[in-house]
């Protein structure tokens, strides 16, 4: 993947504070009273901005008044809790504070720093991915080398960590920091980080040393390694150190650097590179710029801050974790190829037909075998059509392009038959609105109307300004006139009373005009929409749009569950700390809660029929299977289930894949 931009990036004041805030952690030990003020901001952030704040205390069974009392007393106390030049403990405190909303979109972060004695890393030497209740390890670190006897391989499968499955390892140690208030979500997004751990982060480690339980082929055995705690800064200084000994043995920057630690830098962020959930490279800058209300364009003018970009998980870019590859602005040919961006996180079937429309989206057709129930060939092939939708913030920025690539792409499958298709959305951490709206939208032809879910803002100057923006604004007398409507739903100076939320509003309010039929789709497609716990935001969106339309049926894990859009808020005056905020609630498309304008919390909790919440709910697929059992294959078993679905009454033979999938290691 090229990073796209990186070369117009100056020295903004965003960059030097390390991507995440204004300015990175504190130098000084905070005292009593700067860790008290920051607490208290953050408590005014949550009453200021937080939609789902009544819905979150009668779900979770707290008062907020209460929590600030019991945080207040813990603040005080992580003075003595520090040592003399450290405030772990309270950035500890900060980030359990948070995670008692279980909200996805609800997260602090703090900025990293070129400064030394600002935050610490502990680490174990290797990095991988979640595979059922284990870690596969894929990468080691560059500074462990076979010849030194490193008692972990690639391949590895860790089983235990200090006598605990790594599940109770996380739960003990890990979710109270960061609740992403889904029980399968948190446990994919911090098994990698169970083995490395930031100080400004996930909170250094209690034992000097872990004791691991590991598979290897058909062999179990234990070691244990110490943790090594080095100062980011000296951490960063050791990986360049490798970095400049490889360009010296030949290498050139133009090349893949394999297990370099991303960490951003602070004059160039983009030196060491960010992993996403199926290992890609993201661009975080971008992410962030997009759900930051300021102006963008002395940053990049192709970056332009949009209320609808807000639907995405995004979490701390300061993390550290073990790149596979270190992606740089010089790849190899075919880094632009959109199959080779398929190949590298799933199993492509042997034999497919590439579509050409599918640039932004990958997509390709590939003939299915089947057989009876008895395992007899019926002589019938079935023409499955596969697209790989892993974002709604695609690098293309041009919406309406990426649209037309969609619709292109589905009306290339029908000219060649196709009536079967597969929509892949795992990993999807979601996006923009209006994009995933309209692609939702382009299922469906101009007989038949695809409903939109419903959407209750909180009222806060947030959400007033951009309405009111619009009403002054608006590209159009009927776009202005729509968002003069939402504005007359509360009294700015009303924004604190008791009715927190709007009333119910549809999503079409967000994209008036913009969610045309598809007039070339000649008939509906059958299609298996394939979601996992790490489908997020736009993407819990999209797929609740799909279920309730009955546009597709849905296959895998429960969604996320991260049921609005979110807004980044900057920053606690002594720790510097960012806090990102859920600003909406969104409502499933078969209605809204009658007898409320407002928040009834009692009311969306127990709904269990119209108007049903996405937040900490998700949504929940007609034929369930557990897709992080089948990572290390690339989720070739899901897809081959996935065929099945479509097959009916029929089997779908085995899909031979290309290349090989296999994890080296394993025993088949």
């Amino acid at each position: 993947m090229k990073l796209k931009n990186a070369s117009k990036l100056g020295l903004s004041l965003i960059i030097a504070a390390g991507i995440n805030g204004c300015n990175p952690v504190p130098g000084h030990k905070l005292s009593k009273d700067e860790r008290v003020w920051d607490m208290h901001w953050m408590y005014s952030i949550f009453e200021q901005n937080y939609a789902p704040l009544e819905y979150k205390q009668e779900l979770y069974k707290f008062d907020m008044k209460t929590l600030e009392t019991k945080y207040d007393s813990l603040a005080i106390a992580s003075f003595d809790l520090d040592g003399a030049d450290s405030n772990d403990a309270f950035y500890d405190l900060m980030f359990s504070y948070v995670a008692e909303f279980h909200d996805a979109h609800t997260s602090p972060s703090l900025a990293n720093s070129s400064l030394p004695g600002r935050e610490k890393v502990a680490y174990l030497g290797f990095s991988g991915f979640r595979n059922g209740d284990n870690l596969v390890v894929k990468n080691l670190m560059s500074t462990y080398t076979k010849a030194e006897g490193f008692p972990i391989k690639e391949g590895d499968v860790i089983l235990k960590i200090n006598g605990k499955p790594l599940k109770q390892a996380i739960t003990d140690e890990l979710i109270a920091m960061r609740n992403l208030g889904n029980d399968e979500a948190n446990f994919t997004y911090h098994m990698n980080k169970l083995f490395y751990r930031v100080s400004t982060l996930n909170g250094l480690p209690k034992d000097r040393a872990a004791t691991l339980l590991v598979q290897r082929n058909d062999k179990t055995f234990s070691t244990t390694l110490p943790w090594v705690v080095q100062d980011m800064v000296d951490l960063k200084a050791e990986q360049q150190k490798v970095e400049d000994a490889k360009k010296k043995k030949g290498s050139s920057l133009s090349s893949k650097l394999k297990n370099a630690f991303r960490i951003a830098d602070a004059v160039n962020p983009f030196r060491f590179n960010f992993l996403g959930f199926d290992g890609r490279v993201q661009n975080p800058l971008e992410a962030i710029q997009k759900i930051t209300r300021f102006p963008v364009q002395a940053l990049d003018a192709e970056v332009q801050y949009k209320m609808t970009d807000g639907f995405r998980f995004v979490d701390n870019y300061s993390e550290l974790g073990l790149l596979p590859e270190l992606a740089t602005e010089d790849e190899s040919e075919d880094a632009d190829d959109p199959q080779k961006k398929i190949s590298d996180t799933r199993a492509i079937p042997e034999h497919i037909v590439p579509i050409s429309a599918g640039k932004t989206y990958p997509a390709y057709v590939t003939p299915v075998k089947l057989t009876g129930k008895d395992g007899a060939p019926t002589g019938q092939t079935l023409l499955v059509g596969y697209i790989y939708l892993d974002t709604f913030s695609p690098d293309e920025s041009d919406e309406n392009k990426v649209v037309a690539e969609f619709r292109a792409t589905l009306a290339e499958f029908q000219s060649l038959g196709v009536k079967n298709i597969v929509i892949d959305t795992l990993n999807n951490g979601g996006g923009s609105l209006s994009l995933g709206m309209k692609l939702a939208r382009s299922l469906s032809n101009d007989k038949a109307d695809v409903k939109m879910p419903y959407f209750q803002f909180k009222k806060s100057d947030t959400w007033h300004d951009e309405f009111q923006e619009q009403s002054l604004n608006g590209a159009n007398p009927t776009i202005r006139d729509l968002a003069k409507d939402a504005l007359l739903d509360w009294d700015k100076s009303d924004a604190h009373s008791k009715d927190r939320l709007s009333k119910p509003h549809s999503l079409d309010i967000l994209a008036p005009f913009a969610l045309e039929a598809n007039p070339d789709l000649n008939a509906k497609f059958n299609v298996v929409l394939l979601v996992n716990e790490m489908c997020a935001s736009m993407c819990d969106i999209f797929a609740g749009i799909l279920q309730d339309n009955k546009l597709a049926t849905l296959m895998g894990t429960r969604s996320m569950g991260a049921g609005g859009n979110v807004v980044n808020h900057q920053e606690a005056p002594s720790s510097h700390l960012d806090l990102r905020q859920t600003e909406s609630l969104i409502l499933r498309s078969n209605g809204a809660p009658t007898g409320t304008t407002a928040l009834d919390a009692t009311v969306y909790v127990n709904n269990k029929g119209p108007g049903e919440l996405i937040e900490n709910k998700g949504i929940t697929p007609e034929v369930e299977i557990k897709v992080n059992e089948y990572a290390k294959d690339k989720y070739q078993q899901v897809l081959q289930k996935a065929m099945d679905l479509l097959a009916g009454n029929a089997v779908a033979e085995a899909i031979p894949v290309k290349p090989p999938v296999r994890h080296p290691g394993f025993k088949y």
